[in-house]
């Protein structure tokens, strides 16, 4: 089954103009990436039934705030992480398995960080892997049950209900200067 997905650019007042729907993620990819390439305005996918946007092209790097790409199966997660962090400014990108994440990582767009939140066993650590690869100068967080950590990780965390709590425990660990190997623009 195909998920239908809203392709939107976004004018320079900040307002989302629709403008059509596809079925499935690699063509609804495809067609982001031809109208990318048409205009210099943002422009983004999103699927409206869960709320999620799930690819962005075209994000002027002084309009995005930090960007976010997020991964994990639980819906009600995600939407917490994906709130918790737009309140903050981030820009956040949300993705429900690693098959759908894998096909937009493979789109043209940079993430700062990236959080791993719960999967199934040895799923977490292939995208993990995946991640670390294609993007080796961004960070990786995990979010993780029973006390558990996931090998390749930058950082680990215990999932934690209430998002502002371990929000506020990653802004902390992430100053400026935590990562050498980052820019210092790409630190909190």
């Amino acid at each position: 089954m195909h998920r239908e997905y809203d392709l939107f650019r976004r004018s320079h007042e900040k307002s989302a103009h629709w403008l059509y729907s596809i079925i499935g993620l690699k063509e609804a990819c495809e067609r982001l990436e031809k109208e990318a390439e048409q205009t210099p305005a943002e422009v983004y996918l999103q699927h409206l039934r869960s709320g999620e946007i799930v690819a962005r092209l075209n994000i002027a790097m002084s309009d995005r705030g930090k960007a976010f790409f997020y991964v994990g199966r639980d819906p009600a997660a995600s939407a917490n992480v994906t709130s918790s962090l737009s309140r903050l400014g981030y820009t956040v990108t949300t993705h429900q398995n690693n098959e759908t994440a894998r096909v937009v990582l493979g789109l043209m767009q940079s993430y700062d960080y990236f959080i791993l939140g719960d999967g199934a066993a040895g799923q977490r650590e292939a995208i993990c892997w995946f991640i670390k690869n294609r993007f080796p100068r961004s960070v990786v967080l995990a979010l993780n049950r029973h006390h558990s950590e996931l090998a390749g990780a930058d950082l680990n965390f215990p999932e934690i209900s209430v998002p502002g709590k371990w929000i506020a425990a990653m802004q902390d660990l992430l100053k400026p200067g935590s990562f050498p190997f980052l820019s210092p623009a790409a630190n909190f």
